[in-house]
C-alpha cells in the first residue's frame, strides 16, 4: 500500500492548497509560501502566480470558494510596479501574469481575469499601449474580451 497519491497534471502545491481548503475552508498561507520557497507577497511575479495556478485548479475541480480565495490573494498590479524599473519591465511582468492565467483559462469575464485586466488598466497604462499586449490580446481572445469589460467598468478609459 502506497502512502502517497500521484496527481498527474496538477501542481502538487496547488493541489495541497485545494485539499487543505476542502478541509479547513480557508487559504493556507504556509502551504502557499512553500510554492515561493518561503517568500510570500514580496516578489513579482511569484506572489501572483500561486493564486493564478490555484484559481485554475479550483476551476477544474469546481471549488467556487477556493476560486474566491485565490482572487482575494491575488495582489493588485499596483503592488507589482516598482519606481526604479522601466516600463518595459512592467510589460514583461504583465505578460507573465497574462500568460499564466489565459494559457489555462478560456472563460470570458471570470473573477481572476477580471481582477488582472482591471489592475492592468488602473495601474499599468504603459502595458495597455504596448504592442506586446496587443499581440497577447490576439493570442488570448478571452483576455481581449476581459480588457473590454474592464475598460467599460472604468468608464471607457484604458489609459
Amino acid at each position: 500500500m502506497s502512502e502517497a497519491i500521484d496527481v498527474h497534471g496538477d501542481d502538487p502545491i496547488y493541489f495541497e492548497l485545494l485539499l487543505r481548503y476542502l478541509y479547513e475552508h480557508e487559504w493556507n498561507i504556509k502551504v502557499a509560501e512553500t510554492k515561493n520557497n518561503g517568500i510570500a507577497k514580496t516578489t513579482f511575479p511569484a506572489d501572483a502566480l500561486t493564486p493564478i495556478g490555484v484559481y485554475a485548479l479550483a476551476d477544474k475541480y469546481d471549488t467556487e470558494g477556493l476560486k474566491k480565495c485565490a482572487v482575494e490573494q491575488m495582489p493588485s498590479l499596483s503592488m507589482w510596479t516598482y519606481p526604479d524599473r522601466q516600463p518595459s519591465t512592467h510589460v514583461a511582468q504583465t505578460r507573465e501574469v497574462i500568460e499564466a492565467h489565459y494559457s489555462q483559462c478560456v472563460s470570458i469575464d471570470c473573477a481572476m481575469g477580471r481582477k488582472i485586466c482591471e489592475s492592468i488598466i488602473q495601474a499599468l497604462s504603459s502595458a495597455c499601449r504596448a504592442n506586446e499586449t496587443e499581440a497577447l490580446a490576439r493570442k488570448y481572445p478571452a483576455m481581449a474580451a476581459d480588457m473590454y469589460f474592464a475598460a467599460r467598468n472604468s468608464g471607457g478609459k484604458i489609459w
